[in-house]
């Protein structure tokens, strides 16, 4: 593969990017602040700690043990067509995503317009103009493009919120803010939290359809995989982390209610910004992040498709990326209209359904598929060896990660499923 990241930084940026996006800063407060505040924290983190590290992990083994895409790594590893299922759910998983995630990107861009001329395009034109943003990126390649804007835009992202959390903090009453985030209540606590939890986990860290197999096939050899899985999973959750201090503090102080939903940051936070002082400059502030988290997210999804057409039907990559933007654009418009429109299939607009298949479904079977099949099918020497490359594998990390890949993440996938088909 010709494609290659240039530096281990960029290679934490570019991951980290994939995972760190709307996910966080959109996606983990409002259902953190549906599902309890602090009970969903603690469940969260413990799905993040042991079912999306050890799948992060699992993608990156697979991914840059191939040096393929999705469906050629398991073809290649494989040695058979047998798992070929999972490499094509991959590729239609990223275009169903992206096809709704972009939407949430033009709302983000039609909030900023908002908040800068006080005017905004049609939301159909604001979903173009993000996607736009993200075919710019991914046109100039692996290390012009992606590694280089993710390095640009990840630490800009960090400084932002940063600065959201001090203003958020000064505002009077934020404590209860704070203490309905760490608190837990484990009352609380319930089955549909935990689906929640789990969801939110493969959701924000792009797991399950590929983003991380396809990254870590960029990487070079002498890549620590482990030490870049730990940084990208730990910058993932301490950003979500900072986004509930960002804005909890603000919604309790302003007299908001948490459970507001989807909307949360939408809705209330225009009206929370609106009684700060300076308040115009942090809105600002805010949906430039939230452009910044969805446009570093995106691309890690188109990226998926576009390397399945450049390298398994030999299409020359531009090619490829104007035939997967093409495909995005009609399923996009097409959930941008179904997000205005009364027409429904099941009580769903296509927009709610793409989300729905793809973080309730596609991603958690991808997911279950990558650590059975590397716990599972895959020899344990080639496992132990590529995991060994650029790093001091101690044996009790190497005997955690394979017992969790082998245990504790498919039963705690399959008991979710059972759980979201009883309910």
């Amino acid at each position: 593969m010709a494609n290659k990241f240039a530096t281990k930084f960029g290679v934490v940026m570019a991951a980290a990017g994939s995972a760190v996006g709307l996910g966080n800063v959109w996606r983990f407060p409002y259902l953190a602040g549906q599902n309890g505040g602090g009970a969903f924290l603690l469940i969260y983190l413990v799905c993040i700690l042991f079912v999306g590290m050890p799948i992060v992990l699992s993608e990156f083994v697979i991914g840059r043990r191939s040096g393929q895409n999705a469906l050629e790594a398991m073809r290649t590893l494989s040695g058979s067509h047998r798992w070929d299922w999972l490499g094509i759910m991959c590729v239609v998983c990223g275009i169903l995503f992206i096809s709704f995630y972009i939407v949430i990107a033009g709302w983000c861009v039609r909030y900023l317009s908002l908040s800068i001329f006080h005017a905004a395009l049609p939301d159909i034109a604001n979903t173009l103009i993000a996607l736009a943003l993200n075919v710019g990126i991914i046109w100039f390649g692996v290390e012009k493009g992606i590694e280089r804007i993710s390095t640009l835009l990840m630490p800009l992202l960090l400084i932002i919120l940063l600065m959201l959390v001090i203003r958020s903090l000064t505002l009077p009453g934020s404590g209860e803010g704070l203490k309905f985030l760490f608190t837990p209540d484990f009352s609380k606590i319930t089955p549909s939290v935990f689906m929640a939890a789990i969801s939110q986990a493969f959701f924000t860290l792009s797991i399950g359809l590929g983003c991380m197999l396809t990254y870590a096939a960029y990487m070079k050899k002498n890549q620590n995989l482990i030490a870049t899985a730990t940084q990208v999973v730990g910058i993932d959750t301490l950003v979500a982390i900072v986004a509930g201090i960002a804005i909890f503090p603000a919604v309790f102080s302003l007299g908001f209610s948490p459970a507001e939903g989807p909307q949360l940051v939408f809705s209330v936070l225009p009206a929370v910004f609106a009684e700060m002082p300076g308040g115009s400059i942090f809105m600002v502030l805010f949906y430039i992040l939230l452009l910044i988290a969805a446009i570093t997210s995106s691309i890690s999804m188109q990226e998926v498709a576009v390397a399945y057409f450049d390298e398994q039907r030999h299409m020359p990559r531009r090619k490829a990326i104007l035939l997967t933007t093409g495909i995005i654009i009609v399923l996009s418009v097409l959930c941008t209209i179904s997000c205005n429109s009364s027409i429904n299939l099941c009580g769903r607009s296509l927009f709610d359904w793409f989300d729905y298949l793809t973080s309730k479904f596609m991603m958690p079977i991808g997911g279950l598929a990558f650590a059975i099949y590397l716990g599972w099918f895959y020899p344990l020497k080639d496992t132990r060896e590529e995991l060994q490359q650029g790093s001091n594998l101690k044996p009790w990390f190497w005997h955690t990660f394979l017992w969790t890949i082998r245990i504790i993440v498919p039963i705690a996938i399959l008991a979710i499923f059972i759980n979201g088909l009883l309910a």
